[in-house]
């Protein structure tokens, strides 16, 4: 289990009459608040997938935080393309010659610069808020390590079986 910044590993194994346990712990480093909120600005879902472990997104608890990064880059991607082919059919209904023609180009290109508003718009959403929400979960991890900070320790200590190491929590 995972306590602030220290992991700490907990194994009871019982043969018989006697019982052997093993206890280790390490202290986690992993990035925290603004380090992992700045991973998501080139790439978002990247910082996500840091503070969470490679578990969950901000689309859900069993969602890979790397969909946040094809969904944004994704529907960019499609606002741009689309962008660029309303401007193609924007310039052919200049040229057109004939009224069914200039109304079919005109119809596309409209249709085509709105989606391109929605697809670019619904991506730089999803990229801001994953950013935002990264920073938020960050903060949230690095108070909880500093909160632990100095409340726990291994230390050598007698028991009946001669020393030891005793895993030592303060409340």
């Amino acid at each position: 289990f995972i306590l602030g910044k220290y992991k700490v590993n907990y194994s009871s194994v019982t043969i018989g009459n006697k019982e052997d346990l093993e206890i280790s712990y390490e202290q986690t480093k992993g990035l925290a608040g603004g380090g992992a909120a700045l991973l998501s600005i080139p790439f978002p879902g990247i910082g996500n997938y840091l503070v969470n472990g490679g578990k969950g997104s901000i689309f859900g608890k069993n969602t890979s935080p790397l969909i946040t990064t094809f969904l944004a880059y994704g529907l960019i991607g499609t606002g741009v393309y689309l962008n660029i082919e309303s401007s193609n059919n924007y310039e052919s209904y200049h040229n057109a010659t004939l009224q069914t023609e200039i109304y079919s180009f005109y119809e596309k290109a409209n249709t085509q610069n709105k989606l391109s508003y929605i697809a670019l718009g619904s991506g730089a959403i999803i990229w801001i808020w994953d950013i935002i929400w990264t920073a938020n979960k960050g903060s949230i991890d690095k108070k909880n390590n500093q909160k632990y900070k100095g409340d726990i320790s291994l230390n050598p200590c007698l028991n009946n079986n001669g020393t030891g190491l005793c895993l030592i929590y303060k409340f």
